[in-house]
């Protein structure tokens, strides 16, 4: 009985160290970026993280959400202040892709000229 016990004990230790080496967080944070016409920002700060876009003279956009990992280099930003928004973020060799889930809708936080769409790298 001992011997099993130990065995799940170690195997359930082996699972959560896997786990926490294939999800890792976004660090902790100021990156900023472009997009099409669009100067784009993300702020990290543990789980909470927020979005910014200006079109210089046009609009802006801006919004703080719970980050969560999805998967190895991932992420998703939800807001629910003013509606539901999930803007996705993946690791690429360029920085970091911002993009919006167009299930959600991110007007609210950023009007239509105004989209979180771009690559962020460190500041």
């Amino acid at each position: 009985m001992r011997v099993v016990i130990r065995v799940v004990i170690a195997a359930a230790a082996l699972a959560t160290i896997g786990t926490a080496a294939q999800a890792q967080g976004l660090p902790d944070g100021e990156y900023s970026g472009t997009g099409d016409g669009t100067k784009v920002s993300l702020t990290v700060r543990g789980e909470t993280a927020e979005v910014r876009s200006t079109v210089r003279g046009q609009c802006s956009g801006h919004g703080t959400g719970r980050l969560s990992t999805v998967a190895e280099g991932q992420w998703r930003v939800t807001m629910t202040e003013s509606g539901l928004c999930t803007v996705n973020i993946r690791s690429t060799s360029n920085g970091f892709e911002m993009e919006p889930d167009y299930a959600t809708d991110c007007q609210n936080y950023s009007g239509q000229s105004c989209g979180f769409y771009g690559v962020v790298t460190a500041n």
